[in-house]
């Protein structure tokens, strides 16, 4: 890696260019410290400490947050702490901060995070299936780094929990109906 020379700045001559003159780590720095904590993050999730490996994360992000690995690994470790609020916010993030340096990869696994978690929520199922969709363009567009078919299987089985819920909404409406229509009849009685 090749060095750069320190820049010597005047105090007048920074204020007049509006830079700040609060010290601020080099880019080697930055880097070592970031790999630092991503690794910690790692060894903390391996061994199940799920709350470290967020910190961990959340450090490696606050460090340098135009890199995508850290933002998704984040919000990993939110899912796996069952703070799906917090997941979904990072998988976001994730794939705006993908999108933003141009890495296909990451994005892919950002919008497979985002989708899966909403899966996980059953109240959001339609959000989950919409956001499956979303993959599925994308993978569609970068099969060099992902597959559309899992996206598509994923729509597959979100409609058919969607159906049986509805399905099942009907049983139980004719249920509560059949039993209203009993106590109603003399005697107390079902037909």
């Amino acid at each position: 890696m090749r060095r750069m020379r320190p820049v010597t700045v005047t105090l007048g001559a920074a204020l007049a260019a509006g830079l700040t003159l609060a010290p601020s780590p080099s880019s080697a720095q930055t880097s070592d410290e970031y790999a630092r904590h991503l690794a910690a993050g790692t060894l903390a999730a391996a061994a199940g400490n799920t709350e470290n490996a967020a910190q961990e994360f959340g450090l490696a992000v606050q460090t340098d947050p135009s890199r995508p690995e850290a933002v998704c690994l984040l919000a990993q470790a939110h899912r796996l702490r069952g703070d799906l609020a917090g997941a979904l916010d990072s998988f976001g993030s994730c794939a705006q901060v993908a999108r933003t340096a141009g890495d296909a990869r990451w994005t892919a696994r950002a919008m497979h995070g985002l989708a899966s978690t909403l899966e996980r929520m059953p109240e959001r199922l339609g959000e989950a299936r919409a956001a499956w969709l979303d993959y599925v363009r994308f993978a569609d567009g970068a099969a060099a780094v992902t597959t559309p078919q899992v996206g598509r299987a994923r729509v597959t089985a979100v409609d058919v929990v969607q159906e049986l819920e509805r399905v099942t909404a009907q049983v139980r409406d004719r249920i509560a109906e059949r039993e209203r229509a009993g106590s109603a009849a003399p005697g107390g009685r079902t037909p």
